[in-house]
């Protein structure tokens, strides 16, 4: 098969129609794809919000909670702990701490946090808080993910309500 080299640009006013196209990667950027395109949906990665929550109103209590099982490997991009209610006292006093972790293979759960995050009467009811992460904590298909809370202190008031946000994403194919 001969081949033609065409050392400048090219402009072409029609269509082109070809028997085969080898586009070099990368050379197709998102916004050259229409909104609502035929893309295979095994080639497009994935963001996802997973959630976690304890009901408004109600104290915080201590809980482990399988919040995601992976289809495919990824990384947790980030934590979002959002108390309702923020706990009341002094330190030391009562709060909770909110924990992720991660089993593989049916492991044990070990922490992809820095530290386990702490609410207490020194945080805002109703204010978005984020765990540090420890890196860029990845995860294999097959990997169980856990939001863990436990409550600890005394004297004070407890708090109430909390919401969890986990970002993830996972690559396509």
């Amino acid at each position: 098969m001969a081949q033609e080299i065409i050392p400048n640009d090219l402009v072409v006013q029609g269509r082109i129609v070809c028997s085969a196209f080898s586009p070099p990667a990368g050379c197709i950027p998102d916004a050259a794809i229409p909104a609502g395109a035929n893309v295979d949906p095994q080639k497009l990665g994935q963001e996802r919000e997973l959630h976690y929550a304890q009901a408004s109103g109600a104290n915080v209590v201590s809980e482990g909670k399988v919040i995601y099982t992976a289809r495919k490997a990824g990384t947790v991009v980030e934590l979002d702990i959002f108390p309702d209610t923020a706990p009341v006292g002094t330190a030391g006093q009562l709060g909770f701490t909110v924990d992720l972790q991660k089993s593989t293979g049916g492991g044990a759960f070990a922490s992809l946090l820095t530290a386990a995050y702490q609410i207490d009467g020194t945080k805002t009811s109703r204010t978005q808080y984020n765990g540090s992460l420890s890196g860029a904590p990845a995860y294999a298909a097959g990997d169980a993910l856990k939001i863990v809370i436990t409550t600890n202190g005394s004297g004070g008031t407890q708090g109430q309500g909390l919401g969890v946000t986990l970002t993830t994403r996972e690559s396509g194919g």
